[in-house]
């Protein structure tokens, strides 16, 4: 719970005799107080709003009222639930048995009710209507009230008059900081119909306004007089009081027709329709004295006092008031939450009003009563919630270097970028720089600079620069930055304030020593026959592991080159215009990277550290007709610092025949037409696999035209790579050729495997046409 707020010095009493008046309860059961006495007359009571219905359909439950308002949502989403806070029930009393009431959620009681032998100890209900407003506040039994974490101080003043009622507001102004009392349900009223105040009962409006003006709100019921007041608009005292915060009655759902003991008749029902009962007072008639919001009064479901999980289905601008009341605790709780302090009344009730449903009095409403034409403000928590203004939330955007490869010694700038996606601004903070920590900062650690920021706006980003960075010697460094680094402004989020969440990376390397190519291996120059072509390369940083930015390979000078890069981990084919690098994949990823000179397989090629070591088994593929050829190839290295070793030559690479062979048949009787060489078959043996093991794949190509084939390159894939390429030279018109070629199973586990076989003109990539032949082969 946030520590009490400071409150503001009480109002001095006024001199005089104050007037006394009747008291009644603004709908329910039926409760009433003593008829109030003014000096001249004695005032008769309001009518019972005892509902009849008229078609005999069932009514919802106080979970309907609170949907409505989407009072469950925002306890959800904002996580507020009224605990910490408490509401003061002026009403009653309390069945405080109910379950609806777990033990010390009622933290204080108090009866100042002529009833109960005026004991001020026993706030029994012999009534039921305090019970039901009660557990619509903050029910968290049976019932499930509007915020349920609250806690409930229950001051008995009905029956009685409103002497009763001031000496319990006089109470509260005591005391409300002791127990944390933020809002205030007064359910009842003395049987006016007002548009300003006429007469101030009790010295109760001079109340209403000092526990305003210490935070502390008090929703009071509109009244139930519209019907027996002709359908004139007004309210009721004390709800006319401009300092209180006036509720009027709606639907929450259709229910059918309803019949009211005051003679107000709902034909037909449906959420958001005025109730005919609700006593209001419109913006431009009552100008301050308005109804400051309509809320569900009916039919809403909470406690009742029969059994210990009774409940009562009551209709009235009395129940609507504690659904604005509990409404308001969770706009408090989550906006003490936010910022450290306690909203205003006048914020609470701008939040609640400018974010309203809109209730038209008259648009679809189907009742006996002569309508206003007005628009009334229907809660909804919620949306108020929603437009509720966010503290500050700096956050660090960016921590950019003017280098991440500083040599040892030199000096470099830092560039820091500071957001504020809060909706509030933020004042005067500063900007820590940490260098090399292991964890990102708090406000507890050291930075080894700040700079200041004056201010920043929601919404905004600003940079800072920081200068005369340095690292004595090489290695790995890390460099955080964290806004507000002295905890001067107050936050939504406090544990976000540094970026990036891993903190940047600094490699600092020496100026003395440049990279040094290997070059690669002897013995691995050569490919071996059926197999793709490996070669080995080794390469060396003298400035340390880990500082090698990229390295390279390059056969037949720009024919083909590979390329791996640190700062990805991925291997790219440098395409055919010379330039750009095609691919972008994770050594031992299932992926080919091709260009017209040949292949690249991810797949096989591996990347090993050791010291200063670097090893790359570069697999690759050269085109088809390469084969039999002797080939150059060179290395290249360069490393985090842009220092390089250039191409240098590494040796010769001859291009071994795939194991892969022919048979020459003769004619095979086939019809005279054009050339037109297809795969005609491929067969494998055994027909099912072992996990791990090899097999063989046996390629029939077959020429059924009337002209010779020539130049043709056959590719037999495994999946989607190629594990041999071979140019045909010639195939006879009416010819074929048969050839076998040992696989080896990729998969460790079960599961299928495609071979493929496919002809493409020579030096083309795509076969066309039925040039190309598959088969799925089981693994076991």
């Amino acid at each position: 719970m946030w520590p009490p707020l400071a409150r503001r010095a009480l109002l001095a009493a006024a001199a005089g005799a104050l007037l006394v008046g009747l008291v009644t309860a603004c709908g329910g059961g039926g409760a009433h107080l003593l008829a109030p006495r003014l000096p001249e007359a004695e005032l008769r009571l309001p009518p019972d709003e005892q509902p009849v219905p008229l078609h005999g359909a069932a009514p919802p439950r106080l979970i309907q009222s609170a949907a409505l308002i989407h009072a469950g949502s925002a306890r959800t989403t904002y996580s507020v639930d009224g605990t910490g806070y408490a509401v003061a029930v002026l009403d009653t009393g309390c069945y405080t048995s109910h379950s609806d009431f777990p033990g010390g959620k009622i933290v204080y009681q108090h009866n100042y009710s002529t009833e109960n032998a005026a004991d001020g100890n026993d706030v029994t209900d012999n009534n039921g209507h305090g019970t039901h407003v009660a557990s619509t506040i903050a029910g968290n039994g049976t019932h499930t009230g509007i915020a349920p974490g609250a806690d409930l101080v229950i001051l008995k003043v009905l029956p009685g008059t409103t002497t009763a009622e001031a000496n319990a507001l006089d109470w509260l102004i005591a005391n409300h900081d002791t127990y944390n009392i933020t809002a205030v349900n007064m359910s009842l009223g003395v049987n006016v119909n007002w548009t300003s105040v006429v007469t101030n009962y009790s010295g109760i409006q001079g109340k209403v306004e000092t526990l305003r003006a210490a935070g502390v709100a008090v929703a009071i019921a509109a009244g139930n007089g519209f019907y027996t007041a002709s359908s004139a608009q007004g309210m009721d005292f004390p709800a006319i009081i401009p300092d209180s915060t006036s509720v009027g009655a709606v639907y929450d759902a259709d229910t059918g027709g309803w019949s009211y003991g005051s003679g107000a008749v709902a034909n037909s029902s449906a959420a958001d329709r005025i109730c005919p009962f609700s006593q209001r007072l419109s913006d431009s008639t009552g100008g301050a004295y308005r109804t400051d919001v309509f809320a569900p009064g009916a039919v809403v479901t909470a406690a009742g006092t029969s059994s210990t999980t009774a409940s009562a289905d009551l209709h009235g601008t009395s129940m609507a008031t504690p659904v604005a009341a509990g409404s308001i605790v969770l706009l408090q709780q989550y906006y003490a939450n936010l910022w450290g302090v306690l909203p205003t009344v006048d914020q609470v009730e701008g939040w609640l009003r400018d974010n309203a449903t809109t209730a038209n009095d008259g648009d679809d409403e189907d009742d006996n009563v002569t309508h206003t034409g007005a628009d009334f403000k229907r809660l909804d928590v919620l949306a108020a919630m929603d437009a509720m203004p966010r503290p500050p939330d700096l956050e660090i955007t960016a921590v950019t270097p003017s280098t991440t490869t500083p040599m040892a010694g030199a000096t470099f700038s830092v560039d820091v970028t500071v957001h504020n996606r809060g909706s509030g601004n933020a004042g005067a903070f500063v900007v820590g720089l940490y260098q090399d920590l292991a964890a990102a900062p708090t406000t507890a650690s050291t930075a080894d600079a700040t700079l200041p920021i004056a201010s920043l706006n929601a919404g905004a980003s600003t940079t800072v620069t920081f200068s005369s960075r340095s690292y004595p010697s090489e290695g790995t460094y890390t460099l955080w930055a964290l806004a507000d680094s002295a905890a001067a402004v107050n936050e939504s989020d406090e544990t976000n304030n540094y970026g990036p969440a891993s903190g940047r990376t600094m490699t600092v390397v020496s100026a003395v020593a440049a990279p040094t190519n290997l070059g690669l291996s002897p013995g691995s120059v050569a490919s071996r026959a059926g197999e793709l072509q490996a070669l080995v390369a080794g390469y060396r940083d003298a400035n340390g592991a880990g500082t090698i930015a990229y390295a390279a390979l390059a056969v037949d000078g720009s024919a083909l080159r590979a390329r791996w890069v640190r700062a990805t981990n991925r291997l790219y084919l440098q395409g055919d215009d010379g330039s750009s690098w095609l691919g972008g994949f994770a050594p031992g990823s299932y992926h080919t990277v091709r260009n017209r000179e040949g292949w690249l397989d991810c797949r096989h090629t591996t990347i090993g550290e050791s010291g200063n070591d670097l090893t790359i088994s570069w697999s690759l593929l050269p085109n088809g007709e390469w084969t039999g050829s002797t080939r150059g190839v060179s290395t290249m290295v360069q490393d985090q610092a842009a220092l390089g070793s250039g191409w240098s030559s590494a040796g010769q690479w001859t291009v071994q025949p795939a194991a892969f062979s022919f048979a020459i048949a003769g004619s095979a009787g086939f019809s005279g037409q054009a050339h037109d060489t297809a795969v005609s078959s491929l067969t494998a043996a055994p027909a099912t696999w072992s996990a791990g093991g090899t097999g063989t794949l046996t390629v029939r190509l077959a020429n059924p035209g009337r002209s010779d084939e020539r130049s043709q390159v056959l590719t037999v894939y495994d999946g989607l790579h190629p594990l041999a390429r071979l140019v045909v030279d010639f195939l006879g018109k009416g010819a074929w050729r048969q050839g076998s070629l040992s696989c080896p199973a990729p998969y460790d586990a079960g599961g299928a495997l495609t071979l493929s076989a496919a002809l493409s003109p020579a030096r083309l990539e795509t076969a066309t046409g039925n040039n190309s032949g598959q088969l799925l082969v089981p693994v076991r």
